[in-house]
């Protein structure tokens, strides 16, 4: 089986978690030909707060749920506002499937910590979808007591489809 990479935030998509590509349309573009969405995956926690911000981000895009998505994303994120948009689109169109499959803190100061992961998004159901596995680096900034996604790199996005 082939695997493809997808950024969080974005997906942001990506997921895209996951929001913080500076070509977001482009690869939203890429990653949604036509229209689609997701499947639920147990998440657990981790007992570090850094690591359960992305699992929290995780189980709010496999259950559709856009506020806890949202509660997930740091408020002074530049990508706040587009995530906010892109992912009620994706969730309307589309179900997928968002699976973490590495995720390793390879940097952490009292105001940021860069996790490294690799990110397997797949269609339930819904329109075309190039389902794909991402590998990147989620930044985070505490907000408040609470650690959130600030920003995201890509390091490279590999489409799975059959």
């Amino acid at each position: 089986m082939r695997r493809k990479l997808l950024s969080v935030h974005s997906l942001i998509a990506t997921l895209l978690v996951f929001t913080g590509c500076n070509s977001l349309m482009s690869l939203v573009e890429d990653i949604f030909p036509s229209n689609e969405v997701a499947e639920t995956t147990i998440i657990t926690t981790s007992g570090n707060a850094v690591l359960d911000a992305v699992y929290k981000n995780l189980e709010a895009a496999n259950t559709e749920n856009l506020d806890l998505y949202m509660s997930t994303v740091h408020p002074e994120s530049v990508y706040f506002d587009s995530t906010r948009g892109v992912m009620a689109n994706t969730f309307a169109t589309y179900d997928l499937n968002y699976d973490i499959t590495e995720l390793e803190i390879v940097e952490q100061t009292e105001t940021e910590a860069r996790v490294r992961f690799t990110l397997v998004t797949t269609r339930v159901s819904g329109p075309a979808f190039n389902d794909n596995i991402v590998t990147g680096v989620f930044i985070l900034h505490p907000d408040g007591d609470e650690w959130k996604i600030y920003d995201q790199t890509i390091d490279n996005m590999e489409y799975i489809n059959d």
